[in-house]
């Protein structure tokens, strides 16, 4: 089975923070990624 890289583990984690309500900041904060994939992350929720 293959492991999941570090980048999508860091995306599952954004997107789990996004869905109890973080704010965008707070969410690029604290995954260490920019503002701009947060926002994209937030438009994959809403899509």
């Amino acid at each position: 089975m293959r492991q999941p890289s570090p980048r999508e583990d860091i995306r599952a984690a954004g997107l789990a923070l996004l869905k109890r309500g973080e704010s965008n900041q707070d969410v690029a904060v604290r995954c260490g990624v920019t503002d701009r994939t947060v926002e994209r992350w937030r438009a994959a929720i809403s899509a």
